[in-house]
């Protein structure tokens, strides 16, 4: 049957089990947002300036009140540069004079004003005047370390962290987690990796060197080889240690998409620490990649029952009760969010998905109307078009996707998919046509798109081209029944390739045995072959699973053939009202007598 081509039901991203939950909650739209009692500690990745110039100034020229005037008027003169935002020109006056000085906390204050340029020469040049000024103390020895590997310099990085550590009064948990952070943050792949692993070789039995290598290793895209380092250490944990290799792992196991796994893993640890609800957290989004949905939903509530601010979780368990069509439950949670600034957008945004799929197309665009951020704004501009669509106001929904701006070639795609599902509703097929072809030069293997456009393609009677689509996709997904159907249905028509036709509905029948479309288009392969009697019973199944104005044609046919006029009559007599828009099925007997089929 050619109807079973493909329907493009608009964009497919509306309450579906698995789709918008797990795509939205765990792709990184939603953040982690706990109370900060709930986050594993982190020290800054650099040192900030939190003073303001005159406060700097003065501290400094009290500092250093034996220098001279002419030195004390610069200081404040550079000062004054940083306050205006001339940060460059500040850091070579402060620069000159801390190196002319000799003055330690003028080359402390010089190392400061250079990471705030963001000028590596600069804070390479800071670097090495604080540590020839201060060689004892340990923090131009970390910037050290921390530059080496940025020149690719792993041996004299590695000396250079060794007399960090040895000066550093916060002894070697500390030193090396902070290492891994900086590291991971801060460090090419193969020079981050490479110091790594000399600093858990040379501290092979410290639980710190060996989870400082798995959160670089996590930074760098190598999960799987992080959860190895963690493994390692895991059954080793001291009571310190158990929360930040547990949360890392937790992270972990979502970013694999090991759910299964992760849950086995992580259960010990939260029976043995209830209220670690960062953690908590991830198993929820754990159980609902593992598709525990009411697990999830249990472990959201518990968490919100001791952490109400956990707006996440909240959030989380929103999207959860949107899927199952607990509607009522989800505006609750997503009400109370929507004051939140940090969820606001997400709030608009998923509010408006919640009331398009109540059918409450007002407050739906009201809401949507009104999501301007990049995460969401293109996909809140998609679901307003469709409400419009929805509601035949096609020059709206054209407006709204003309206006939207699609900054990725993957909102590009979705944009110009949206315009040829809309000009092949309005039967504009030739620019149906363009929009799925520009679609297809950003995404050349997309399925969905293929499909669609195969549709079109088969209306405009460019045969060819639907017959190269179908192709395709079945070369990139050989198991795809829509396309082995379409293909297979095209071959019986044209009455070519009949045995290939054979090969891909069959196919299509062994993956999906009760697809009535599949079933019908088989038992019309085997109508066209003759053999009347199985294309009856594959028919007579097909209508018996969807009582389809296709089959229903097919098996009058079918009937006729196999001489059964009083059976073709009467299943025509019964049914044919049912169908009104069916010209053909409506003119079928007549037509049937007027052949002389009886004959």
């Amino acid at each position: 049957m050619y109807k079973g081509v493909y329907n493009p039901l608009l964009f497919k991203r509306g309450l579906v089990v698995g789709s918008l939950v797990v795509s939205a909650l765990l792709s990184g739209c939603v953040q982690d947002i706990l109370p900060d009692s709930n986050r594993a500690p982190s020290e800054p990745l650099s040192t900030p300036v939190n003073l303001s110039a005159e406060r700097t100034a003065k501290a400094l020229l009290g500092h250093h009140a034996g220098l001279d005037a002419d030195t004390m008027f610069k200081i404040l003169a550079a000062e004054m540069m940083v306050k205006k935002g001339y940060l460059g020109q500040a850091f070579d006056v402060l620069y000159a004079l801390a190196e002319k000085t000799g003055d330690k906390g003028l080359a402390e204050r010089v190392f400061q004003l250079s990471v705030q340029t963001r000028s590596v020469e600069s804070i390479e040049r800071a670097t090495v005047l604080w540590r020839k000024l201060s060689p004892n103390e340990a923090i131009p020895w970390r910037a050290s370390f921390l530059l080496s590997l940025r020149h690719n310099n792993v041996p004299l990085a590695l000396e250079q962290w060794s007399k960090y550590h040895a000066l550093s009064q916060e002894g070697l948990e500390h030193d090396m987690l902070l290492t891994g952070q900086r590291v991971a943050a801060s460090v090419a792949t193969e020079s981050a990796l490479s110091f790594m692993k000399a600093l858990a070789e040379q501290y092979p039995n410290y639980w710190a060197s060996h989870y400082a290598l798995g959160l670089v290793r996590d930074a760098k895209g190598q999960p799987a080889q992080a959860l190895a380092a963690l493994n390692e250490i895991k059954n080793r944990a001291s009571k310190t240690s158990e929360q930040s290799i547990n949360r890392l792992l937790s992270k972990i196991y979502l970013s694999l998409a090991m759910p299964e796994e992760g849950v086995a893993a992580l259960t010990p640890y939260l029976k043995k620490y209830p209220k670690d609800w960062l953690v908590q957290e991830r198993m929820a989004r754990l159980e609902v990649q593992a598709e525990r949905y009411g697990d999830a939903v249990k472990r959201y509530e518990n968490i919100l029952s001791s952490v109400p601010d956990a707006h996440t979780s909240r959030l989380s368990l929103a999207l959860i009760e949107m899927e199952f069509k607990a509607f009522s439950k989800a505006e609750n949670n997503l009400q109370k969010v929507l004051g939140k600034p940090a969820y606001q957008q997400a709030s608009q945004y998923y509010l408006g998905l919640l009331y398009q799929a109540q059918q409450r197309y007002e407050e739906a665009l009201l809401h949507l109307s009104q999501v301007t951020s990049e995460t969401y704004q293109v996909d809140a501009g998609l679901h307003q078009a469709e409400i419009y669509q929805s509601q035949n106001k096609m020059q709206e929904a054209f407006r709204i996707i003309n206006a939207l701006t699609a900054a990725t070639p993957a909102e590009q795609f979705k944009v110009l998919r949206a315009k040829g599902i809309f000009y092949a509703y309005e039967g504009r097929d030739a620019k149906a046509v363009e929009a799925y072809d520009e679609a297809l030069e950003i995404d050349p293997q997309n399925i969905e798109v293929l499909l669609a456009q195969a549709l079109v393609l088969h209306r405009l009677g460019e045969f060819e081209v639907y017959e190269r689509n179908l192709k395709q996709v079945i070369q990139h997904a050989p198991n795809d029944v829509d396309a082995l159907n379409a293909l297979g249905y095209f071959y019986v028509e044209q009455g070519k390739s009949l045995d290939e036709a054979k090969q891909l509905l069959t196919k299509a029948r062994a993956i999906e045995p009760n697809n009535y479309y599949v079933l019908d288009s088989l038992g019309w392969y085997y109508f066209m072959r003759g053999n009347y009697d199985q294309a009856a019973t594959l028919l007579e199944q097909a209508l018996a699973i969807q009582f389809d104005d296709e089959v229903l044609i097919h098996l009058i046919l079918t009937y006729w053939k196999q001489r059964k006029f009083e059976l073709a009559e009467s299943l025509w007599q019964n049914n044919h009202k049912k169908f009104l828009e069916n010209n053909r099925l409506q003119d079928l007997m007549h037509d049937l007598k007027q052949s002389q089929y009886r004959q």
